[in-house]
């Protein structure tokens, strides 16, 4: 039923999407399966110069071929691919985000109207139907580190961060010098370069890291604080990186803050 379920969501979901959308796929092994051949047509190429993402399979959806979409979802099991998931109407200078979808997992924005039936099944069936806080979390914290200068430094203040899925990935980049700033009460210091900053936009999105960022900030390598993160929702950021105005405003639905240093 789950499956049902997911595939009635997804359909709901990109026939609302407005003309020239962008759906990431997460899972680029769909490029090995016979039912990446039904849509290749459509896929448009990014590199990480003009996309923050890094990675992903980008298809365009637009009006000539939305019902080959939804023909294709009716049809064949492509859902299992759409459950790792992202939809963005493309603006001049901003994606904006409205809808992601995860495993057992919608997101949605108030762009995107969902069914009460369809939510009320969603709910008899250990589906999750919630606002669009997980995934501009995670987009925020992209924007952020897809703008970091090299060889910054990310400090946490958590007791907790042994519980993360990511730990051990972490642990790899950091750092064990005595950090001296004014901001002292950080437990952990990780540095951030070229080398791994996918690392770091990976973990971002497929991991539980952006619940374990309560309390945190980022440093240049000249001890210049370049972000500080509070409840996990308020982002105070230097002017040295560049929020868009479109998804500031769209993040404060969510009570996802963002203001200046």
């Amino acid at each position: 039923m789950q499956n049902k379920l997911q595939t009635r969501g997804l359909i709901q979901i990109i026939s609302q999407l407005p003309d020239k959308s962008i759906i990431r796929i997460n899972n680029q092994s769909i490029r090995n399966d016979y039912i990446f051949n039904l849509i290749k047509d459509y896929e448009i190429k990014f590199n990480f110069s003009t996309c923050i993402y890094p990675s992903g399979v980008f298809i365009q959806v637009d009006k000539s071929n939305m019902q080959i979409f939804i023909q294709i979802l009716e049809n064949v099991n492509v859902s299992k691919y759409l459950i790792d998931s992202e939809y963005f109407a493309c603006q001049e200078t901003y994606w904006e985000p409205l809808a992601a979808v995860y495993k057992g997992l919608f997101c949605i924005s108030d762009k995107i109207k969902l069914s009460e039936e369809f939510i009320t099944q969603c709910e008899e069936n250990d589906i999750d139907v919630q606002n669009m806080y997980i995934p501009l979390q995670q987009y925020g914290l992209i924007q952020i580190f897809s703008q970091l200068p090299n060889n910054s430094i990310l400090a946490i203040d958590s007791f907790e961060l042994e519980d993360c899925s990511a730990f051990q990935t972490l642990e790899k980049f950091r750092i064990n010098i005595e950090f001296n700033h004014q901001h002292n009460e950080f437990s952990h210091y990780y540095q951030i370069n070229k080398e791994n900053l996918v690392s770091y936009m990976d973990l971002i999105r497929n991991s539980d890291l952006p619940s374990f960022l309560i309390h945190f900030a980022i440093f240049s390598n000249h001890n210049e604080l370049l972000l500080l993160v509070y409840d996990c929702c308020i982002f105070c950021v230097s002017n040295k990186i560049c929020i868009k105005k479109e998804f500031i405003q769209q993040a404060q639905k969510v009570h996802l803050y963002f203001q200046d240093l």
